[in-house]
């Protein structure tokens, strides 16, 4: 099998979306399709991700410090949706 160039980015870029661009590649999505999926499937993992790091929080965070500043990473979190 012979190397094939293909860069699908609209803007030509090779750096920040290699992800993306295997993920068009491999699905024959465009790239932006490949963009959108990608950036679905963070919205939807980012809930879980939050309550589970509220979990880890209640039960290993060891003093009031910790779970103020944990509370406050997690706070950040919820407000970059």
């Amino acid at each position: 099998m012979a190397y094939v160039f293909y860069n699908p980015n609209p803007d030509g870029q090779f750096v920040g979306d290699c992800v993306v661009r295997a993920i068009s590649k491999l699905f024959n999505y465009s790239w932006e399709r490949a963009y959108s999926e990608v950036v679905l499937q963070g919205h939807s993992i980012q809930d879980r991700m939050i309550a589970h790091l509220e979990d880890i929080v209640d039960s290993e965070a060891k003093n009031e410090y910790e779970r103020k500043k944990a509370a406050e990473l997690i706070s950040q979190l919820q407000n970059m949706r």
